[in-house]
């Protein structure tokens, strides 16, 4: 009796990243800081967009303004909109807002998250949090209304739910703020008051039981926003921005608060972003004004100790609000600011956080430190193979890299070669000698150009040869080579090109041929047959005559070696009222395989070498190759490998799989994870064969290692699962 063997497992050699990591500024821009200290050394977190969607960041400072966690710690794949943290005793609890949800997470003083995040209640939105010793007090709003009701919760300091209390009625427009003052909190926020939508600032004084009065009025008719309230250990001290003299005033409130001192404006360079701390006999408040980070002390009744203001740091631009942020630890302050970083602005990478040690009694700055560090971010990779070697290619904020590797991954270039200094859509082959890359790029006027380089596949790394054309739009672009012609295709507005290059990748066919008028959409891919002919698969939507588009369909055409589209027009190869698109192609040595996606499955269908449909027809779904599944691509080796991103979750991070199959239908086998990709698409993983059963994977995956610190990087492996021909075997009966 015939028995079939398992088929191995992928094994998966260990990925090799494309080149070393190199900490520095964080990319993209990092901002929203603020912090919160245990008694000695410091938390801070801010939003990050070193990774897509934008994240949140957290990172150890000690009371001297070393940082302990030096690429950061990614606490959160999302944005921790409108939160508020505080040391609750023993941990750092932070709550913030999840569409109109409370949320809550807590992180140990090792920075490590050990609970949450957690749905503390629905339709509340936290605002500030205030701690007594014993409990952890979170302010927050919910809808009443049209207006919002001001309440507060009790936590242990493990974050559960003792006692919510209400604080008022309702007209609060902006979260309401709290202060402890050693014997009770209080609570202050902006009302509207009147049919004319008046400002006024309201507050109680409260405690766990109850509000301890009703609701006071501090200020009628306040013309003043932005409430910030801290406490001496017995009254309070209010901190409001007016918009009469676009300057923050202080004004000294009773412990009460039934009687407000007059009020205190503050010097012009504490306009934005103003903080105000006790330090045990005195009163700091920080701010910013523009370019400037400054600092003044204030006695208990609100008035000036210091003529002017002390400046803590000299910045080029501060960021997005809060620009800055302090924080004490009861002794000195922790002031951490958004700020201009190093990098040109035309890189797009502008703002980072730092973090800044100040002396409470002096305001002299101690020492400042960036905190949002990390490796530079590197995205949609290229791969070519000679069959001895591998050329990687991939895209930096810093431009367009290639550098060659042994096919085990090793890097045989001691440091890559920058092809450009902006570009898109980069793409690789192989010609028979040399290797070929391609992109769109840009002229001084940054006019869009088609751009080609040829680089050797032994010897020196440099690149030479090539061309460039200026066009209106090239992208995406396609490159195939079968030992002899090397076949350019890419997308105009104005249609599908296809040309020749020569072997110095220069083109060889200056007027170029027209694949089909429509431009194509989202992914082109395209394979040689070994001998005279090419196919090129695109996904293609045009107008309706109702002036909407539609559906995607997936087309695909034929190009000899001697530029002969033997397909005018295109033919379809998938075209059902649901959208198909992300098309990619292989040819196993008698018949291209086309994979590409429907909704959230990936579909099949081979093509003979005559362009026959071999499995039913263009209206027909095709054949399933892989469920939860988008953005394929495929190679041939003695068997199809497929690399492919799960269709779910539909935003944010999503694993990068692949899998075997030996003809389609086939189940599919050997599955392996590559990680996780931020920008799901067509271009997450890139594969070539490169031995009997080999197939090299470019990919760009979440760095979460602390040496890489969380941005997306290129990473290079080999997959390798042969497919063992099942054996006959005997059994007695």
């Amino acid at each position: 009796m015939l028995l079939a063997l398992v088929v191995p497992l992928l094994a998966v050699v260990a990925a090799v990243p494309f080149t070393d990591p190199v900490p520095g500024p964080a990319p993209r821009n990092q901002y929203a800081a603020q912090a919160a200290s245990d008694g000695d050394g410091y938390l801070a977190i801010w939003t990050d967009q070193r990774s897509h969607p934008s994240s949140t960041y957290a990172t150890r400072v000690t009371s001297d303004g070393r940082v302990l966690d030096p690429t950061g710690i990614r606490i959160s794949d999302e944005v921790l909109f409108q939160h508020t943290m505080i040391w609750s005793g023993t941990s750092y609890l932070i709550a913030w807002t999840r569409g109109d949800d409370f949320w809550l997470m807590r992180i140990n003083r090792d920075g490590v998250v050990i609970d949450g995040p957690r749905l503390v209640m629905r339709h509340a939105r936290p605002a500030t949090s205030a701690y007594d010793g014993t409990h952890v007090v979170i302010a927050y709003t919910v809808a009443n209304g049209v207006h919002f009701e001001p309440r507060a919760v009790f936590l242990t300091p493990d974050a559960e739910v003792v006692r919510d209390v209400k604080l008022g009625d309702g007209g609060d427009i902006g979260g309401p703020v709290l202060a402890w003052n050693g014997s009770h909190f209080a609570a202050v926020w902006l009302a509207i008051s009147g049919a004319n939508t008046v400002l006024s600032v309201d507050g109680v004084p409260f405690n766990i039981d109850r509000p301890l009065a009703p609701v006071t009025r501090l200020l009628d008719d306040a013309k003043q926003n932005r409430p910030r309230l801290a406490s001496d250990g017995r009254d309070f001290l209010l901190l409001m921005y007016d918009d009469n003299v676009f300057r923050h005033v202080a004004r000294h409130v009773s412990s009460d608060l039934s009687t407000v001192g007059d009020a205190v404006v503050l010097p012009p360079q504490l306009r934005d972003s103003s903080t105000a701390l006790w330090l045990g006999d005195h009163y700091v408040v920080t701010g910013d004004s523009g370019s400037t980070i400054s600092a003044i002390r204030l006695d208990r009744e609100g008035r000036l100790l210091d003529v002017a203001t002390k400046p803590i740091e000299q910045v080029g631009s501060i960021g997005t609000s809060p620009g800055s942020a302090a924080v004490t630890n009861g002794r000195d302050l922790l002031v951490t600011w958004s700020g201009v970083q190093h990098a040109p602005i035309e890189t797009g990478e502008i703002l980072d956080i730092y973090g800044t040690t100040v002396s409470g009694s002096t305001l002299d700055r101690r020492s400042s430190a960036l905190l949002s560090v990390a490796t530079p971010r590197q995205f949609t990779p290229a791969l070519a193979s000679s069959g001895t070697s591998l050329l990687t290619v991939w895209h930096e904020q810093t431009g367009l890299y290639a550098r060659r590797n042994a096919l085990d991954g090793r890097a045989l270039d001691s440091s890559p070669i920058r092809l450009a200094a902006v570009a898109e859509s980069a793409t690789a082959t192989f010609n028979g000698t040399d290797y070929i890359v391609a992109w769109m790029g840009y002229n001084a006027k940054f006019e869009s150009e088609l751009v080609t380089r040829r680089i050797p596949a032994q010897g020196s790394l440099r690149m030479n040869g090539g061309t460039r054309v200026a066009l209106d739009f090239a992208r995406p672009i396609a490159l195939a080579s079968n030992g002899g012609v090397t076949l350019l295709t890419w997308a105009t507005s104005d249609g599908l090109k296809a040309a020749r290059l020569a072997s110095d990748a220069s083109l060889r066919d200056t007027v170029p041929i027209t694949l089909t008028d429509f431009s194509p959409v989202g992914t082109l891919s395209i394979a040689a047959n070994g001998a005279d002919e090419f196919l090129v698969a695109w996904g293609e939507a045009f107008f309706t005559e109702h002036g909407g588009f539609n559906p995607l369909n997936v087309r695909a055409a034929r190009v000899t070696s001697g530029l002969t589209n033997l397909d005018a027009g295109g033919f379809d190869v998938a075209t059902t009222p649901v959208a198909e698109g992300s098309p990619s192609v292989a040819w196993n040595g008698s018949e291209w395989l086309i994979v590409w996606q429907r909704a959230e499955e990936i579909r099949g269908r081979r093509i003979a070498g005559n362009g026959m449909l071999l499995d039913g027809f263009a209206s027909d779904a095709g054949v399933l190759v892989a469920a939860n599944a988008r953005f394929p691509n495929i190679a041939w080796s003695n068997g199809y490998t497929l690399a492919w991103t799960d269709a779910t979750p539909r935003f944010g991070p999503s694993s990068l799989r692949t899998a075997r199959f030996s003809r389609l239908g086939a189940p599919l086998t050997a599955n392996a994870t590559l990680g996780e990709t931020e920008m799901p698409g067509p271009r997450s993983a890139f594969l070539v064969p490169v031995g009997p059963t080999n197939v090299a994977a470019a990919y760009a995956r979440i760095a979460r290692e602390p040496e890489y610190g969380g941005v997306i990087r290129a990473f290079l492996t080999t997959l390798d699962a042969p497919f063992e021909t099942p054996r006959r075997r005997s059994a007695r009966h």
